[in-house]
């Protein structure tokens, strides 16, 4: 079953029971800017979702966070695809490395989210805690089997679009090369666009994707200085990736 909300006027959110809906397998949430709650906006915090969703989006959700529940319920193995849109008051973003079977992941409009940091793939705890509980949350497995960390392990798609507060997509460090860990080992295609504030790649991490075919840079004004000549030292950097296509005209 699919489920399409358009929220809007006054809302008691908490009414709707999505928890309940078990055979819900698509579910797209669409706030409108004049909603108003009855409650307030962190009822969206503690109503469950259904239980075996498997494609979810969130269109203008309010408040300053995701739900916490992204990524600490049956979404963590379940959700396949994630579409976060028009999240303009978001700012950083919740351990989304921990949904082990997403296939499909897109940022679209996330208005204040400045630095994509290494913790968006779990590499902060895996290097400073270096311990076997942040590889097992990491891997799904026990740690006496554990020989390598996986971050978005069946991750095949990923597109960033206008964030344009964003500046910087922390690198891995020469210390967390050293770290038994595999970031996005299935990931096919990067899509990023209308980011024109972005500075650089993370020419580590991409290096480490062999699996990467696409890579599709639109009306991104910095990236287009540093790469479309495909010259030099940075463009050595993500010249392995079959396909690069850098452009100034959108989709």
């Amino acid at each position: 079953e699919r489920l399409i909300i358009h929220i809007h006027g006054e809302v008691d959110f908490g009414s709707a029971e999505l928890g309940k809906k078990k055979n819900m397998r698509e579910m797209s949430l669409l706030f409108s800017n004049r909603v108003h709650f009855i409650e307030t906006p962190s009822c969206i915090e503690s109503e469950e979702p259904p239980p075996n969703l498997q494609q979810l989006a969130l269109t203008r959700c309010p408040g300053n966070e995701l739900p916490s529940w992204l990524v600490t319920t049956s979404l963590v193995n379940n959700l396949t695809k994630l579409i976060i849109n028009e999240a303009y008051n978001i700012s950083s973003l919740p351990a989304l490395w921990k949904l082990s079977s997403l296939e499909e992941l897109g940022l679209i409009g996330v208005g204040k989210l400045e630095c994509l940091s290494k913790a968006f793939f779990g590499i902060t705890k895996a290097v400073h805690e270096n311990s076997h509980e942040t590889f097992d949350a990491l891997s799904n497995s026990e740690p006496s089997s554990l020989t390598e960390a996986v971050a978005f392990p069946n991750l095949r798609k990923l597109r960033f679009s206008y964030i344009q507060n964003w500046t910087n997509w922390e690198d891995l460090s020469e210390d967390d090369e050293e770290v038994a860990i595999s970031i996005m080992p299935c990931l096919e295609e990067l899509n990023i666009s209308q980011c024109i504030k972005l500075e650089t790649l993370p020419h580590r991490i991409l290096g480490k994707i062999s699996s990467l075919k696409n890579l599709d840079i639109r009306c991104c004004d910095k990236l287009r200085d540093r790469y479309s000549d495909k010259t030099g030292d940075d463009w050595i950097k993500i010249s392995h990736i079959p396909r690069v296509d850098i452009s100034d005209k959108y989709y």
